[in-house]
């Protein structure tokens, strides 16, 4: 694939990537939806918690953010519902936890005690493992065969 030339110096496909990325493996469609699943219940928990703290916050500077952020996280689970739903027939399954251990850790945050601790719980726990988990969804799929779920990802970062 090093000699392949493009038409006229077109950007070969379509400029998602080079020609050697294309050819790497990437994740079976199975394994794409299972990890989306848990990015959208990951978001829709976060949303669901900035919601909720966001009229017993008594710092205005966080009620803002917390409502700027359940609207990102709002825009996110909209998008991942929308490519799950092309990857798969009804039912999708996104009203099934994931994982028992995810839900723990998202309750956890839910009630956490202090102001203090919701936002550590949340900026340095919660979303540096969710930017982990894209981060790695990105590393590990095909960027060609696996454009549209990655351009979600991608968003979400």
């Amino acid at each position: 694939m090093n000699s392949y030339k493009s038409y006229r110096n077109l950007p070969p496909l379509a400029g998602t990537c080079l020609m050697e990325e294309a050819m790497k493996p990437g994740l079976s469609v199975e394994e794409c939806v299972r990890r989306l699943k848990r990015y959208h219940h990951a978001f829709k928990r976060l949303h669901q918690i900035f919601t909720a703290r966001i009229t017993a916050e008594p710092i205005y500077e966080l009620k803002m953010g917390f409502s700027l952020h359940a609207h990102l996280c709002a825009e996110h689970v909209t998008a991942l519902r929308r490519r799950i739903g092309e990857m798969r027939e009804p039912p999708l399954g996104l009203e099934i936890v994931p994982d028992a251990n995810l839900d723990i850790f998202f309750d956890e945050i839910m009630v956490a005690p202090t102001t203090e601790a919701l936002v550590l719980s949340i900026y340095e726990k919660a979303l540096p493992a969710l930017k982990a988990g894209l981060d790695h969804h990105e590393r590990d799929t095909n960027p060609a065969a696996d454009q549209p779920p990655l351009r979600v990802c991608r968003f979400a970062l």
